[in-house]
């Protein structure tokens, strides 16, 4: 089984070419201590993760020993933002975090220009920003949820939901067209210009969608392959080029 807690988290300068290493897992007896995924968000010169720092006891998500730590890349000093806290996601000016709260969980979402800050009464898996907008999967990972402005609050609306218990919706990342996620049965996101889903063209199997900046990313198999060597074409689309319907 992976251990996706024994982790090092690296930066690679596009400029220097220089890789430095920023964090690292938290260690006891030897052994990396289990905790939240640090799933690192990086935005205006700034990074994000999550980390345990002592033994989180049966439940390795748990939050309630993890902290929040930000990096300026430009300057190299780490600090702590939060404690009881874990898996953030920063989009500039916007800066979310999960807070632990005994039984239950709660997203604190920050406005880093004008330090408004939005509590969302949710403890998802995954959540992603996208200037004011967010994205998150329920605990179960059956439905993904879209808040389209975080600054009014309006209210999160289910945008997916999955065809029985065992289809899991799940790494959700976002841009101002595109949700996008991982899901069991297809290979698919929602438009949020026209409001549906959308299935993306595959030529067998199915694959997890990614989005980056403007790019949405997917594989697409090759017919008649199996297994984990299949050959595979990497697609890429601009969600800035896609037509609207009229």
């Amino acid at each position: 089984m992976p251990r996706f807690y024994d982790w090092r988290l690296m930066a690679f300068d596009l400029q220097t070419g220089r890789i430095r290493e920023l964090a690292r897992a938290t260690t006891s007896n030897g052994a990396a201590v289990p905790g939240p995924y640090p799933v690192p968000s990086v935005s205006h010169g700034l990074v994000v993760w999550g980390q345990a720092i002592a033994p989180v006891g049966s439940a390795p998500a748990d939050l309630a020993n993890a902290v929040v730590r930000e990096a300026d890349l430009a300057t190299g000093k780490i600090s702590t933002l939060a404690t009881s806290a874990g898996m953030p996601a920063i989009a500039w000016p916007w800066l979310a975090w999960g807070v632990s709260s005994g039984d239950t969980g709660s997203m604190r979402v920050t406005n880093l220009e004008t330090h408004q800050v939005v509590r969302i009464d949710q403890s998802p898996p995954t959540f992603a920003l996208s200037s004011a907008s967010a994205a998150y999967n329920d605990p179960d990972s059956m439905s993904v949820f879209l808040i389209d402005d975080i600054a009014t609050q309006t209210p999160a609306r289910r945008i997916a939901t999955g065809v029985d218990v065992a289809d899991h919706l799940e790494w959700i990342t976002l841009n101002a067209r595109i949700v996008a996620w991982a899901q069991s049965t297809a290979t698919r996101v929602y438009d949020r210009i026209e409001r549906r889903l959308v299935d993306l063209p595959m030529t067998w199997g199915r694959s997890a969608v990614y989005v980056c900046g403007p790019l949405v990313v997917w594989e697409d198999f090759d017919p008649g392959a199996s297994g984990q060597d299949n050959p595979t074409h990497l697609m890429i689309v601009s969600s800035a080029s896609l037509p609207v319907r009229p």
